[in-house]
């Protein structure tokens, strides 16, 4: 088994994952420049993040996620979940779309729910 890949941009990009797996689910498509972020509160967005420590990134994925009342909330709401792991990463000169395949292909590695029962 190959060794796992650890440390926090890891899981940021495990929870990108868990989300398109979501959208999957859902049959939702992705919202355009998903990566781009181009539009101005893609640009504020992308500002409000450049400083921000990771505990600061975490409350604001907290935040953006819970107001789901319905799935066109609930999409975009994940959708920019995505765009914030996307800029906090860049921040730290790190490649959102590397670690996710990264954490992939370590997955395709690992059994069924690896031992779990849930």
């Amino acid at each position: 088994m190959k060794q796992k890949p650890e440390g926090i941009a890891v899981e940021l990009a495990d929870g990108v994952i868990r989300i398109l797996d979501l959208f999957g689910a859902l049959n939702f498509r992705i919202l355009e420049n998903v990566m781009t972020g181009s539009s101005t509160t893609d640009i504020w967005m992308r500002k409000a993040v450049q400083d921000k420590s990771f505990p600061e990134i975490v409350f604001w994925l907290m935040k953006v996620t819970t107001d789901s009342t319905c799935s066109g909330v609930l999409k975009l709401n994940l959708t920019n979940a995505i765009k914030i792991v996307n800029f906090y990463l860049e921040n730290n000169a790190l490649d959102l779309m590397y670690l996710i395949e990264l954490k992939h292909n370590y997955n395709q590695t690992r059994p069924y729910k690896h031992g779990k029962e849930y």
